[in-house]
């Protein structure tokens, strides 16, 4: 619906084009008229012509039927002819265009045209004032076409992207409403894993101690030997239950630097994804040496740095590097952004510093041409 009614105003933005130009041509023929020219005979050729090219723009509005406009044209260029072609050749010379625009829609128009022309000068070899007049007109008329043409094009150009951009939008939006669902059903399906582990390994062996425990305090009076050993007997079931708990704790935790990663990850990408700022994590290292304090540390200093980046260095690319070495772990946070500010260092980045103290560790700025860089280094 969007594009039809593009489709239109182009139309009807065509059509007042027409109508200046004949309007234009109509009122220039009392410019060359002769000393002998009859002036009521063209002031009233000139009003039915206006009247005609009026009527033809509103049924063009009303109606919009092209057969109704090529009548009238047709009627109005048999008039110019019968009326004088010396005098009306420049209104002549666009209703031929006009015509011709109406029934073809290639660049084949303008060679028809400028051939129809052409054949009207030979067979009546009008003033040459008239075809300098025509000539004028023409080009103006022809050069407003391709003008609205080109108008159009990238009306239809801007709605095709805008389609792409909502439905792009649309998708954006069902993919996240998936990760969430996906997210959701993953931790579904790891409490079920899990529940189902410890029921299976663990609530086996603390039921049959609790059955044996109520059986050893039935025989406890008359048989206290065989209670004791029903009771001993529960007692190394529940605590091989407790290791199997632990066991199984230990290994369904994924470990602090697979967290803190995960974390971190999925804070670049929610960014990348919502300022269009490129984002790249590097990573070096034994990662599992960094403390959960650390962890927590780099990922607040993260938020941090990607807002100072987006409000204040306009960079196109924003790097996270975390590298560990001997006994030192080292986290850059660079963009590629370009100030002609002089560096202050803002609550913002006060807040990480005194947040990469707390951890234990130092903290440098520097800002350089190919962008800003904050460096923590933590010991390990």
């Amino acid at each position: 619906m969007r594009q039809i009614e593009g489709y239109g105003k182009y139309m009807n933005d065509k059509s007042i084009l027409f109508f200046g130009a004949k309007a234009a041509a109509t009122a220039l023929i009392f410019f060359p008229y002769r000393r002998d020219a009859d002036l009521v005979f063209l002031a009233m050729s000139a009003l039915s012509f206006i009247c005609v090219f009026l009527l033809q723009l509103l049924l063009k509005r009303v109606f919009n039927r092209r057969n109704i406009s090529l009548i009238l044209i047709a009627a109005a260029f048999l008039a110019g002819c019968f009326l004088g072609v010396n005098i009306f050749f420049p209104l002549i010379a666009i209703l031929i265009f006009e015509f011709l625009d109406l029934l073809t829609k290639d660049n084949l128009k303008y060679y028809i045209s400028a051939a129809a022309v052409l054949l009207c000068y030979f067979i009546w070899t009008p003033e040459i004032t008239a075809v300098a007049v025509a000539l004028v007109l023409l080009v103006y008329t022809v050069s407003g076409v391709i003008f609205l043409q080109k108008m159009d094009s990238y009306r239809k150009q801007i709605f095709s992207q805008k389609q792409a951009v909502e439905d792009l939008t649309v998708k954006l939006s069902d993919n996240k409403r998936l990760i969430k669902t996906l997210r959701y059903s993953a931790s579904l399906e790891e409490r079920n894993r899990l529940a189902a582990r410890i029921h299976d390994k663990v609530g086996h062996g603390i039921s049959g101690s609790i059955i044996m425990l109520e059986a050893s305090l039935l025989i406890m009076k008359n048989d206290p030997d065989k209670a004791q050993a029903a009771v001993e007997k529960a007692v190394a079931n529940l605590r091989e239950g407790v290791d199997d708990i632990r066991m199984s704790l230990r290994e369904e935790r994924p470990q602090r630097s697979e967290l803190g990663l995960n974390g971190i990850k999925a804070v670049l990408e929610e960014f990348e994804s919502a300022y269009s700022m490129q984002t790249v994590l590097k990573q070096n290292g034994r990662l599992e040496l960094i403390s959960g304090e650390v962890w927590a540390c780099i990922n607040d200093n993260l938020n941090e740095a990607l807002t100072n980046a987006l409000k204040h260095s306009g960079a196109a690319c924003f790097t996270l590097e975390i590298s560990v070495m001997n006994k030192v772990a080292k986290v850059e946070y660079r963009d590629n952004g370009k100030s002609d500010r002089p560096f202050e260092k803002g609550l913002g980045l006060e807040a990480i510093e005194e947040r990469t103290i707390k951890a234990n560790g130092r903290c440098f700025f520097a800002k350089t041409e190919t962008g800003f860089t904050i460096t923590n280094i933590f010991t390990i």
